[in-house]
């Protein structure tokens, strides 16, 4: 990636309710129990992006209930989310990632 000057982390297999709250508990309970495949931090430890991978196994009506609501959270947290998909270009995902942080740090 390009070298920014910037202090980010990358997490994988984060658990959303680590990162999003809510105030209902059974909103809670549905979103804690989804986890993204990498979560990037910004350097005071709020999330600045998601990154979500839709493998050649991920497309079914379950997979697609549980990416709505990950959507539906992080969009409500404000947390950008980049999909990445199985025949994927990686200077595409970088492109996109670069992006999506440099919007999230202009706002």
């Amino acid at each position: 990636m390009k070298t920014q000057n910037r202090s980010h982390r990358l997490f994988a297999q984060v658990s959303l309710g680590e990162i999003i709250g809510a105030d209902d508990p059974i909103e809670y309970g549905c979103v804690n129990s989804k986890r993204c495949y990498f979560v990037i931090i910004d350097r005071n430890g709020y999330p600045a992006l998601a990154i979500e991978y839709q493998g050649s196994g991920h497309y079914s009506a379950k997979a697609d209930e549980r990416d709505a609501v990950k959507r539906a959270a992080l969009e409500n947290a404000g947390v950008p989310v980049v999909e990445v998909l199985e025949h994927y270009v990686w200077q595409e995902v970088e492109d996109d990632i670069e992006a999506a942080l440099a919007l999230r740090e202009a706002a």
